[in-house]
């Protein structure tokens, strides 16, 4: 089985008679168990899991205890899943009224839509791919274009008291936090939308990271530009959109 950062799960299954049978699966944490589904199949599966001090990952059903060896922090995705996950994830564009009011009208867009909670939409001119570890990815048309790489961060809820009560904190708790741990980082506002921002020079490239989201969905967009295409009305058209794509962000 090979855990993605991203919540996808790709799991080996030779018992369905092929050595290199994959079943394309999303999996979340949730109290101590792991939840399982199949978007293909929708039926979500939950084991008991923990790890235990040997470093091995126990999971827990119906009575029956499996453990499982970490062989790698690899997060390897196939050409052939690559494929199938953009197929699935990416959909007609349905503009509405959030899209019209960011994009304009008359605007040809594409969405991508994640198994793990979320979708965004980006000009129908862009590129749509995914990186080695799984991550998707989106570039504009230039040769010179930046990459939009958007990460996910699944938290578990950890409850903390709160006046003697139990209290989740909300997505501007989490981004406070993350905006603490991270001194260069300031608060942006794309929009509607509240992000932690940060901007790292990498000669000859800039890394533009925005850090946003939803209950336990954290995203982590990072727009990595040339920075001498990134003088050009071009490349400044391009980083603009980039912006318009962060405000498009939907959570399911």
């Amino acid at each position: 089985m090979t855990f993605r950062p991203d919540g996808t799960l790709t799991y080996l299954a030779p018992e369905l008679g092929k050595t290199d049978a994959r079943i394309l699966m999303v999996y979340r944490t949730e109290h101590g168990f792991l939840i399982t589904d199949q978007p293909s199949h929708p039926r979500e599966d939950k084991s008991k899991y923990r790890v235990g001090d040997d470093g091995l990952l126990y999971l827990t059903k119906a009575g029956t205890t499996s453990r499982f060896v970490r062989v790698s922090t690899e997060h390897p995705i196939s050409e052939e899943e690559k494929h199938t996950r953009k197929a699935i994830a990416t959909q007609p564009s349905r503009p509405d009224e959030q899209l019209s009011k960011v994009w304009g009208t008359g605007v040809s867009l594409k969405e991508f839509r994640s198994p793990t909670r979320f979708r965004f939409w980006y000009p129908a001119c862009w590129s749509q791919a995914f990186h080695e570890d799984g991550a998707p990815y989106v570039k504009g048309p230039a040769d010179r274009s930046g990459i939009l790489r958007i990460g996910t961060l699944i938290v578990e809820p950890k409850p903390r008291r709160f006046f003697g009560r139990k209290h989740l904190p909300d997505t501007n708790e989490r981004l406070a936090t993350l905006q603490a741990k991270s001194p260069d980082s300031r608060f942006v506002r794309l929009g509607e939308r509240l992000t932690v921002y940060s901007i790292k020079g990498d000669p000859p490239f800039t890394h533009h990271q925005w850090y946003f989201g939803d209950g336990n969905v954290v995203i982590v967009a990072t727009y990595s530009e040339d920075a001498e295409f990134s003088v050009t009305l071009e490349g400044r058209a391009e980083f603009e959109a980039v912006s318009w794509i962060i405000q498009t962000f939907n959570f399911e």
